[in-house]
């Protein structure tokens, strides 16, 4: 042979050829690593796939794997306890409305999986997309779920022992769990250095319904950038966790008693209110767990934001939709304490750091008084605000020495020790008298200008 063609043969050989995926057209056992290509759609009226090696790739493209039509037991579609599972481009669906506990994806005692660019559809009771027990080093990314039964969650995690899942990612998937009652967008417990960030996980059921749900033994976690949309609850913490770091996530549209059920926020959270045509939202470096508002504090409509309480000290930006002009307007007067972000396309966006209604008004020629009422009330507040404090404090004063006195004459002090304690009572009194009047003079001097710039504007 010639020696020139012998090498060539030589080379061709060496070099590694890929393996073509290895088709795959009904459920069943996988016994062999490799790649699997799902080539149409799979029916089972149990479990579809039980994965029993090591580095197995199932890549649907785009067709669908339907489990458990017949509403018996407890069904997945696609189960392992191997490890480096990948699973891509799925849409799994839920067979049966029957039956409870279907999960879609379960991975138990293993570790280095990844759930990527998959759909849910679930319709049963307590069904979950991904079920992780026990599970370490595993990303679940870029999936979208739809739950709208009783019980539904998006992802679960958990342990069956004294085992602590390690290592995992949940980023980028979005949920939406439409049950009546206990559903969660994710549970999660028992884990450790782990990162859930970027979600969106929405529920709208009225009953024990959370986007978020930490369930204990939590350590060292990071909760960043998620939205947390949900008609009743925010995050639920059903026990005790530590050193989990909560940062730049957005609780939205809630109506609940707090923001968390127990524990603390850190970093750049919001809260936001959004409906028609404008939205609220508060964020602070330590957001109020206990900041109580629901949907009916709010009125939204064109050119007009309402906050009927504000129950939280910090600042509120507010966004006003088909706004006439960056003239903010708070109650019909000109709004003092408002700082203008921004007015583009008809939205303006403010700072503002109370109740009451904000509006916009088309700019027109400004009446000189206008000003001079202005400054007139901002003066006014300010004694006004000045004259509070110090009506207060010699009010206390005043209690303090009165019950000196009585004391005194209940001991049967000396006269001259009884009259000084008098004296000093009766100048307390005096003072408080004094503040209280004037509070009551520029209560009445604030309402009249308010009343004259309002007749004004």
């Amino acid at each position: 042979m010639n020696k020139t063609i012998w090498m060539l043969m030589v080379c061709l050989l060496a070099i590694p050829f890929a393996l073509a995926d290895v088709s795959l057209s009904d459920c069943g056992e996988i016994n062999e690593s490799g790649d699997y290509l799902l080539t149409g759609t799979v029916i089972s009226e149990n479990s579809c796939f039980n994965i029993l090696a090591d580095n197995v790739k199932i890549n649907c493209g785009g067709h669908s794997i339907t489990y458990g039509t017949s509403g018996e037991g407890y069904p997945n579609g696609i189960y392992t306890e191997n490890d480096n599972l990948v699973v891509e481009n799925c849409l799994f669906i839920d067979g049966s409305d029957v039956g409870t506990s279907r999960d879609a994806i379960e991975l138990v005692n293993s570790q280095g999986h990844s759930v990527d660019s998959n759909e849910f559809d679930l319709i049963s009771n307590q069904a979950r997309a991904v079920r992780l027990t026990n599970v370490d080093n595993t990303e679940i990314i870029n999936n979208e779920v739809t739950s709208n039964n009783r019980g539904g969650r998006g992802f679960s995690v958990s342990t069956g022992s004294d085992e602590v899942n390690t290592g995992l990612i949940i980023e980028s998937n979005i949920v939406t769990t439409s049950g009546e009652a206990y559903a969660y967008g994710m549970n999660i417990q028992e884990t450790e250095d782990s990162v859930i960030r970027n979600n969106h996980f929405t529920t709208s059921g009225s009953i024990d319904c959370y986007p978020l749900a930490l369930l204990g033994g939590l350590e060292d976690n990071s909760f960043e950038g998620n939205v947390l949309v949900s008609l009743v609850e925010g995050i639920k913490i059903d026990a005790s966790y530590g050193e989990n770091v909560f940062d730049d996530n957005i609780f939205k549209n809630n109506d609940f008693e707090g923001i968390l059920q127990t524990g603390s926020l850190e970093g750049s959270n919001k809260l936001l209110y959004q409906q028609g045509k404008g939205k609220v939202s508060w964020s602070s470096d330590d957001l109020s767990t206990d900041l109580a508002l629901s949907l009916d504090r709010f009125r939204f409509e064109d050119n007009l934001v309402e906050i009927m309480d504000y129950p939280y000290s910090g600042q509120a930006t507010i966004s006003i939709e088909n706004a006439v002009s960056d003239s903010l307007r708070l109650d019909g007067a000109t709004c003092l304490g408002c700082s203008i972000l921004s007015f583009s396309s008809g939205v303006l966006t403010a700072i503002v750091n109370s109740a009451g209604s904000y509006t916009t008004v088309t700019s027109r020629a400004v009446d000189p008084r206008i000003p001079m009422l202005e400054n007139k009330l901002e003066n006014y507040l300010t004694k006004l605000l000045r004259y509070k404090e110090l009506k207060g404090q010699y009010y206390n004063k005043y209690k303090d020495s009165r019950n000196d006195w009585k004391d005194l004459k209940s001991d049967k002090a000396s006269r001259k020790e009884i009259r000084k304690a008098k004296a000093k009572m009766d100048n307390y009194k005096a003072k408080y008298l004094k503040y209280r009047n004037l509070v009551n003079n520029y209560n009445q001097k604030v309402s009249q200008v308010k009343k004259e710039l309002r007749s004004l504007k």
